[in-house]
């Protein structure tokens, strides 16, 4: 289980709370959306609203939950719970991280699932994947962004 603690003023739009949850998960993904009270709203639609509506709007009561799904390809699904609602002081425009547990999952690594087998692999001692499979994905990846240097070393076992 992954769990996040972060607190943000109320004013920010659904747009930038996506952002500040990707930034606390290391992630660049983009797309989302959010069921809060029943509705949708969804960054993949053209006429979005996501930019003008705010946490605020929604009148959210302590332990109410809402949940938020990012990745337009992997779908992960992350269930917020209003802990507290707090008036603001001096200061206090800048989301902060206060606890959490559990490592980030890959952001690209298929959704939960494929997390999960992932972490199966791991502890059974299999390697995720081989040369030979690694080496097209790197192909296909450098040909889509040939102006961007490959970051990271990648490393084989045995």
């Amino acid at each position: 289980m992954v769990i996040r603690v972060p607190a943000v003023p109320d004013y920010l739009d659904l747009s930038s709370f996506d952002e500040v949850f990707r930034t606390l998960l290391g992630w660049d993904s983009l797309g989302f959306s959010f069921n809060i009270h029943g509705q949708e709203f969804t960054s993949f639609l053209r006429r979005a609203k996501v930019h003008r509506i705010t946490l605020r709007d929604f009148h959210l009561r302590p332990r109410e939950a809402f949940l938020y799904t990012c990745g337009g390809r992997d779908l992960w699904k992350w269930e917020f719970r209003l802990l507290d609602s707090q008036a603001g002081g001096e200061g206090d425009d800048v989301p902060v991280y206060l606890a959490g547990r559990g490592a980030s999952p890959p952001e690209f690594y298929g959704g939960p699932t494929g997390y999960r087998l992932m972490l199966k692999r791991q502890k059974e001692g299999e390697s995720i994947a081989t040369p030979a499979q690694v080496e097209p994905i790197i192909a296909l990846l450098t040909a889509a962004r040939p102006d961007q240097p490959v970051a990271g070393t990648f490393c084989a076992g045995q």
